[in-house]
């Protein structure tokens, strides 16, 4: 922080406004506030504290300083103060509350306390905050000190230097914190103790899983049972009980298999013998049957024999058959009429018999209908039975779907086991590679990209700037030069204007003496005598020619006034540029801790701009690496917890489907008591049998009623028909007389074919003619006939030879064994499958709890590897000192190494400064002491045991060493500057000779010392002042 200008008004003993401009102290750093006793000095410091930080620089409360007891309620109080950080200027403003008139009316009104920061860079506004807490919190960022911390290493009031050296560890390690900026190791803090927090976490996890995975086996070992009970258990020892039970159930599955197998090898002989023996069987029925169908068909011969000789005679009958359709056709209609009448009269008969018939049974049939209601009583009951068998079968059908969903559930089960090993695996890789780059910080090379972003940035500003300054230093040496070129012309019309008026009053007196006379006055002299009047030299000048030369002369007066203003304000400029240009470049230097050059100046700022080019891109690739890197972590911690999720879901699914098969095969077990029990009550009849029955039954009911409901109709038809058949046979007894005279014509023609074709009578002709239809198919029986006969001939010839010394063997007996002997194997099956749940259980178990062993293992080393780390970087050894307390301590000694510089002048070689080696006290954290090692004792004491005087010269020491390291190492926060407030008056003379020369040479450092003291040796020894005047209106300031 660097002060450029302190402006109050009505401010402490202060009334008129007062503005001190600290530019004016550039070229001297060391300068003096003085004046009387009471004047108002140490209230300029208390100005600065105020604006900044709302409070004096005496631990008084703002407000109760701020308001000038000279300052009427018409007085405004206000204090702005503008100063350089780094590469910004900050403006903070601050207004106290007070009583002050109101702007309209009368009385007064109170005037709420305001405070405001303006921010620039590279001469634009970046930050405008309000509000007294809003600008409180941006000082304290920006300078990186609190109000406390600011007193005791910037501004140093009186009494505080007492204070700064006596800080205890914890106090000084504050101030430190803020310089220094060892956030990281902080952090690196923080960061070890939650990963040692973590592990201890994860360990009680992973040992309660170890006794949750426990309790989902069950072993009957009394060893296990007390293994169970034991607070630590034994990993080793319950490996092992698992593995005897693996064993055991493994030894018992194997003979399991191994009776299994011999059953299996049992039934397919059995199987195979049967398969012979009913092959066998099939062989000599087939034989037996075969012979049979020979037999048959030979004594079908004579049939067959009549049939072709049928097939003859109908081939002769085919010939008569034309003769036989004409005669057939006329005595078809007789016939025809006849049948009718004959019919009719048939129907009439069996009417009459038919109602008489009927009329007896009806009687019999109303009988058997009333046994309806009980056969469907028997129907009813045989329904319940074929209800039962559809729960029978419904049963049946449940137990298959159960047995093939423990099926499928022990499958999915172990599909479960095997993707949850595989989520745990790629968890734990994801694991091993966030812990291998987590620590990746990118923030802060981040920070440092935008502050060599920012020097760059400079860098290019200031070589542009020093092409602008070329520009103007060549217009400096023209309006220079036009000085210099006017100021010559302006000594040569001088000198002509001199050489002319001397020879213009030399032409007027020797125009004078030319009219003189001897005896007459001389008007100018009022001598009578002209001993020696003047004498012409030459040329005579005129009054017109010397009014000329002065008008001349005056003309250029003027433009030299125009150039030399011009001149002024070029050279102001360039001035100004050049010191801000030398600024900037010394600023940009110093950041890059590069030395600056005195000549070739652009050359090296393009050097500047290559160098941060250069740095700014490896940075990025760095940076491009790193936040990939960091990304990847980050994206990997989100990814561990959908994993950790589904981990948890898996688990939760695979103890789901082990209540399900659990559940199956209670149910399985339900089923089978169920079906054996319904199986007993179906009296083991089949559904088909009951269906059967009910059938026979229902249609027993059907053909009652039926039967019932036919003849009470068929009673009301035959009386229909009866009527009807009266009518019709009296209508047919007229039409047969007309048709019997045709058909005895063509019946003689008829007979006459028939006697040719070789028939005895029309008889036995119509009795082949009737089936002449047969003609193909008689063809075709005799040939099929006679094929068929010879192809089962030559087949039995065949099974003669292959049944030859075989008998017929009863199957029985073979078969009943082989289903006795499947259902042993069957119940072998379960209890193998059983077994073998329980050893794959036992197994994922086993290894379940090996997995989680070799975790515990392997996080008790990670825990003993952090719990060190911890233990150190927190401090909890024997020196009590932290990582970060290390760290400062480091730069602590750097501080007081330059404290010794200057206090070693400061105290003749007396004292020398240590930090305390010792632990004083084991329950706080120290390593921040100071100890005192008096040179002329030879012994080392206590820094409270120094007098008023030493106490200032080793605080002003370490404040002055303080601001070389931070200087050095470019921490946190800037020190430029350092105000002290009185001190000197308790230093003898050669001390304040040793203080004033110690603080002089930091002009060569360009820090700024601001000292207030009444001490007279100061006032001659500093030349920059600024004098604090008392009046009765107020005191006011003297630059």
């Amino acid at each position: 922080m660097k002060p450029i200008k302190l402006k109050f008004q009505a401010f402490g003993p202060f009334l008129e406004e007062q503005e001190i401009d600290f530019n004016k102290l550039r070229n001297d750093t060391l300068f003096l506030i003085t004046g009387p006793t009471g004047a108002g000095k140490t209230t300029i410091f208390d100005a600065i504290c105020y604006a900044l930080y709302g409070n004096g620089s005496m631990d008084e409360r703002g407000d109760a300083i701020a308001r000038s007891h000279f300052a009427d309620e018409n007085t405004d109080t206000y204090v702005e103060f503008e100063f350089q950080f780094k590469d910004k200027i900050i403006e903070v403003s601050r207004t106290p509350s007070y009583e002050r008139s109101k702007k309209d009316g009368e009385g007064t009104t109170k005037q709420n306390s305001q405070a405001s920061i303006k921010i620039y860079q590279n001469g634009q506004l970046i930050l405008h905050e309000t509000g007294v807490k809003k600008v409180n919190s941006k000082v304290e960022e920006y300078l990186g000190l609190n109000y406390e911390q600011f007193k005791q290493i910037v501004m140093i009031p009186q009494g505080e230097f007492r204070k700064f050296i006596t800080a205890n560890s914890n106090e000084r390690a504050e101030i430190f914190k803020k310089i220094f900026d060892i956030s990281i190791y902080e952090r690196f803090e923080q960061k070890i103790d939650e990963i040692f927090k973590n592990i201890e976490k994860g360990l009680k996890e992973q040992q309660q899983k170890v006794r949750n995975i426990l309790e989902t086996i069950n072993l009957e070992s009394e060893e296990y049972k007390q293994l169970l009970k034991e607070e630590n258990i034994d990993p080793e020892n319950l490996i092992d009980q698992l593995t005897k039970e693996i064993k055991k159930r493994e030894t018992s599955k194997e003979e399991t298999e191994k009776q299994k197998s011999q059953k299996q090898d049992k039934l397919q002989k059995l199987n195979t013998n049967l398969e012979k023996i009913k092959k066998t069987n099939e062989l000599i029925e087939k034989k037996e049957t075969l012979k049979k169908e020979i037999e048959e068909l030979q004594q079908n011969s004579k049939y067959i024999q009549e049939r072709e000789e049928l097939l003859n005679r109908l081939k002769k009958a085919k010939e008569i058959l034309p003769y036989e359709e004409r005669y057939v056709e006329y005595l078809k209609e007789l016939n025809d009429k006849k049948n009718q009448l004959k019919d009719q009269q048939d129907i009439l008969d069996k009417s009459m018999e038919e109602k008489q018939r009927i009329d007896e049974k009806l009687p019999e049939i109303e009988k058997q209908y009333q046994k309806i209601s009980a056969v469907e009583k028997e129907i009813e009951d045989l329904n319940q039975k074929l209800d039962k068998y559809v729960e029978y079968k419904n049963l049946i059908k449940e137990y298959n779907t159960k047995k093939k969903l423990l099926d499928e559930k022990v499958k999915e089960s172990q599909e479960k086991d095997k993707e949850l090993s595989e989520t745990q695996g790629k968890l734990e890789q994801n694991e091993k590679y966030i812990s291998e780059n987590e620590d990746i910080n990118v923030e802060i090379l981040k920070n440092e990209i935008n502050t060599n972003e920012k020097l760059l940035s400079a860098a290019n500003e200031l070589s542009k700037n020093y092409e602008e300054l070329a520009l103007l230093h060549k217009d400096y040496k023209k309006v220079k030069k036009q000085k210099e070129e006017i100021e010559i012309e302006i000594q040569n019309l001088r000198e002509e204007q001199n050489k002319k008026t001397t020879d213009f009053i030399k032409s007027q007196a020797y125009h004078l003496a030319t009219t003189l006379k001897e005896g007459e006055p001389c008007p100018v002299c009022g001598s009578l005598v002209h001993p020696s009047p003047a004498k012409s030299s030459g040329k005579l000048i005129t009054e017109k020619e010397l009014e000329e030369i002065n008008q001349k002369l005056n003309e250029k007066e003027k433009e030299k006034a125009m150039i030399l203003r011009n001149y002024e304000d070029v050279s102001n400029k360039y001035s100004q540029e050049v010191s801000l240009f030398k600024s900037e470049y010394k600023r940009i230097c110093e950041e890059l801790q590069i030395p600056q050059e005195s000549e070739y100046i652009y050359t090296h700022i393009q050097n500047l701009i290559k160098i941060l080019e250069d740095r700014l891109n490896q940075q990025k690739q760095e940076y491009g690496q790193k936040i990939k890197i960091y990304n990847k972590v980050k994206s990997l911690k989100n990814d561990n917890k959908k994993i950790k999720e589904e981990i948890k879901e898996l688990e939760e699914q695979r103890e789901n489907l082990r209540k399900i098969i659990d559940e199956s095969r209670s149910k399985i077990i339900e089923l089978e008591t169920k079906i054996t029990n319904l199986k007993e009550q179906l009296e083991n009849k089949t559904e088909n049998e009951i269906k059967s029955e009910i059938q026979e039954k229902r249609k027993f009911i059907h053909n009652i009623k039926t039967t019932y409901e036919q003849k009470r109709e068929e009673a009301n038809r035959i009386s229909e028909i009866i009527n009807s058949s009266k009518g019709t046979i009296k209508t047919l007894t007229e039409d047969i007389t007309k048709l019997d005279d045709q058909v005895k014509n063509a019946e003689q023609k008829f007979d006459q074919m028939v006697e040719k074709t070789g028939f005895k009578n029309q008889q036995e002709y119509q009795r082949i003619k009737e089936q002449i239809n047969l003609i193909e198919s008689l063809e075709d029986e005799v040939q099929k006939y006679k094929e068929e006969l010879k192809n089962k001939q030559t087949l039995l010839i065949d099974l003669e030879e292959s049944t030859k010394n075989l008998k017929k063997i009863d199957e029985t007996p073979l078969a009943n064994e082989i289903d006795q002997l499947q259902k042993e194997i069957e119940e072998l099956i379960k209890i193998e499958s059983n077994l073998e749940y329980e050893i794959k259980h036992l197994k994922a178990t086993k290894t379940n709890l090996e997995t989680v062993i070799k975790e515990i293992e392997k996080q008790e080393k990670e825990y003993s590897t952090i719990k060190n780390l911890r233990d150190v970087s927190k401090g909890d050894n024997n020196t009590r000192i932290s990582l970060s307390k290390y760290v400062l301590a480091y730069y602590f000694e750097e501080i007081l190494a330059q404290a010794n510089l200057r206090l070693n002048k400061l105290t003749d070689g007396r004292y020398q400064l240590h930090r305390s080696s010792k632990v004083l006290d084991a329950r706080k954290s120290e390593g921040l002491e100071i100890m005192v090692f008096d040179i002329y004792t030879g012994k080392e004491r206590e820094i409270k045991t120094l007098s008023g005087g030493e106490s200032f010269k080793t605080a002003l020491a370490l404040a002055l060493g303080l601001a070389d390291v931070v200087q050095s190492e470019a921490g946190g926060i800037s020190l430029d500057t350092i105000f002290i407030d009185e001190g000197f008056g308790s230093l003898d003379t050669n001390s304040l000779d040793s203080a004033i020369e110690v603080l002089t040479e930091l002009n060569s450092t360009g820090r700024m010392v601001g000292i207030i003291s009444h001490v007279s040796e100061l006032k001659e020894r500093i030349k920059s002042k600024i004098e604090v005047i008392p009046g009765k209106t107020g005191s006011y300031i003297k630059f």
